[in-house]
């Protein structure tokens, strides 16, 4: 047996659903020229009727918003943003290939160690993205 999700089967008096007014009841509906159904709603959100297609999407609507029951809604959190991060400084370079440690000044790091560098200091600029925390 094949689940119906849209409302050709409809039938005058039975209950549905809209995502905005919440419970109506099919009052009438129209097969020739544009198929549609006629909801009327009795509560504090919306007083009289609203013609539907036959997928639920609502006159002058877009996307459906009329289901056979109830559809629960569950807002999804925002998701991390990307930060963007900087590392930049000054580093003597070794002959094994290791580094200095970072030297925010050209001068410090060639007043750090010059015994084992290989030549001047070299300017580092890396960025990066993360998740913000």
């Amino acid at each position: 047996m094949s689940k119906e999700t849209t409302f050709e089967n409809a039938r005058v008096g039975d209950r549905v659903w809209d995502a905005h007014y919440g419970w109506g009841k099919i009052t009438g509906h129209r097969f020739n020229g544009d198929p549609s159904l006629q909801v009327e709603f009795n509560s504090p959100l919306r007083w009289g009727c609203i013609r539907y297609n036959f997928e639920g999407v609502p006159s002058g609507g877009c996307s459906p918003s009329l289901f056979w029951d109830e559809v629960k809604f569950e807002a999804p959190v925002r998701p991390k943003r990307k930060v963007k991060k900087v590392i930049e400084g000054w580093y003597n370079m070794y002959l094994n290939g290791s580094m200095s440690y970072r030297h925010y000044t050209k001068q410090n790091a060639l007043d750090c160690n010059r015994i084992n560098a290989i030549g001047e200091p070299v300017f580092i600029h890396h960025e990066y993205e993360v998740e913000e925390e």
